[in-house]
């Protein structure tokens, strides 16, 4: 196997012990700030870990080089006592599985690279669309279809109809504070993950408790403001 694609199985299984390790001792904890760094090093642990390189520490272990080198002699032995070469080459030549999932996975790439160019499209549409307002000192873009308020990097995205005057002011501190902390890097730096590892479903979990963990935040500085919290909620 190509090591791009023993590297891509190394990080799919980072990730899913890494989500395990999560849902364990993370997930209850009420630390939000620390859980976004945590989810976020996860990620970068996986896809760094698979690049150390551990033969010169095996090497410097004589007891794990000696057995390495001899499960090395032990397999190649084997090869050489394999069926004569004449059986095979006269055997139909098939797509092998690994091929075929080769193919279904770049597929797959390619679909999750459109789906997240169409969702830049849509927000960058929506700025061109948009137009630049003012709601109580805050500077937003009013955009003209109907849709829930979000924020991308600095834009802050309201349809103003649906602005109640009684969450006003919790509906723009709540995106704020997800402009202010760059809540769309680690939105972008998942929707990257997820094209690579697509087929990982722990990788889909992951980025979901991201996701979850972000309203946390922009939730929790907005109870901070506010002297009635169940108002709020």
């Amino acid at each position: 196997m190509a090591p791009e694609w023993i590297y891509l199985l190394k990080v799919n299984a980072g990730i899913a012990l890494f989500y395990a390790f999560y849902k364990l001792f993370c997930q209850r904890d009420t630390f939000f700030q620390w859980r976004r760094y945590a989810l976020l090093s996860f990620l970068g642990i996986s896809l760094i870990y698979p690049l150390i390189n551990i033969q010169d520490w095996v090497k410097e272990q004589p007891a794990m080089y000696e057995l390495a080198d001899y499960y090395s002699t032990w397999v190649n032995s084997e090869e050489t006592t394999a069926l004569p070469v004449e059986t095979i080459t006269n055997a139909p030549q098939l797509p092998s599985l690994l091929t075929i999932s080769l193919y279904l996975y770049y597929i797959g790439v390619i679909v999750m690279i459109f789906r997240f160019i169409v969702q830049l499209c849509s927000v960058f549409w929506m700025r061109w669309k948009g137009t630049i307002a003012r709601v109580d000192g805050q500077r937003i873009i009013s955009i003209p279809t109907k849709a829930d308020p979000f924020s991308f990097f600095g834009w802050i995205f309201l349809y103003l109809p649906d602005l109640k005057t009684e969450s006003r002011q919790e509906i723009l501190k709540h995106e704020q504070t997800h402009a202010n902390q760059w809540h769309s890097v680690d939105v972008i730096f998942c929707e990257l993950i997820n094209i690579v590892c697509w087929f990982n479903p722990f990788a889909w979990l992951i980025k979901t408790e991201i996701r979850l963990n972000l309203e946390y935040l922009a939730d929790h500085k907005v109870a901070e403001t506010m002297g009635d919290c169940k108002q709020y909620q």
